[in-house]
């Protein structure tokens, strides 16, 4: 097992709400229906928070979870290999601070050619070195250069640079097959600092 960033699942506590959800994609094209089910999850999580003036607003959560689950499931659906993907959400309010966060988690299986660039470029996207706006305009230059747009991990960084949301890694080989499950993570912060 490889968990590259601060991956943390949250502990399911009485106030935690939770919303799964696992589909089969029917071929790698379907990325484009992604939109049916991130605003499916965001809206049901936009509803659900107070309208607090610690909390953001319902369009400002509905628009962050909307944005970032829709990145992570067209990711999974494009570098699928096998398998169903799976989307996990759940509302974490944590016991060390006051912050409510959105936890996102979305699995698919990729194969182990995949693992090592995955591992390469997200290890860099989580490094305290990293400047993350020089990184997303090297991408974005190499993508109008017309590279492999689609490994380029511009997605990553927008979260992570404009979205201000940690994003984490766990891959865990399948045994006895050549793919790995991945589980890409995100925080989305939903109370006000």
């Amino acid at each position: 097992m490889c968990v590259i960033g601060h991956f943390d699942t949250p502990l399911l506590l009485p106030e935690c709400s939770d919303l799964n959800i696992t589909f089969q994609p029917y071929k790698e094209s379907d990325w484009k229906h992604c939109a049916i089910i991130t605003n499916c999850v965001a809206n049901y999580y936009s509803l659900m928070i107070p309208t607090q003036e610690k909390y953001f607003s319902a369009d400002e959560i509905n628009h962050y979870v909307s944005y970032i689950l829709n990145e992570l499931i067209e990711n999974a659906v494009k570098f699928r290999k096998t398998g169903q993907i799976t989307i996990q959400s759940y509302l974490d309010k944590e016991n060390t601070d006051t912050k409510e966060h959105i936890i996102l988690l979305v699995s698919n299986m990729i194969s182990r050619s995949q693992e090592a660039a995955l591992t390469q470029l997200t290890s860099t996207l989580v490094s305290a070195d990293t400047d993350l706006e020089q990184l997303m305009l090297e991408k974005l230059e190499y993508n109008a250069l017309g590279k492999d747009e689609a490994a380029s991990g511009l997605g990553f960084i927008t979260i992570m640079h404009d979205y201000h949301t940690p994003l984490a890694w766990k891959l865990v080989p399948h045994i006895d097959t050549p793919f790995t499950k991945l589980t890409t993570m995100a925080k989305i912060a939903i109370t006000v600092d």
